[in-house]
């Protein structure tokens, strides 16, 4: 099961966002 505070789609936006701050 998924917690409550993993949400794929907010997952892919962080990671999408890491990417970028680690440019």
């Amino acid at each position: 099961t998924i917690p409550n505070g993993t949400d794929p789609q907010l997952l892919a936006q962080t990671l999408r966002i890491v990417k970028e701050l680690e440019c």
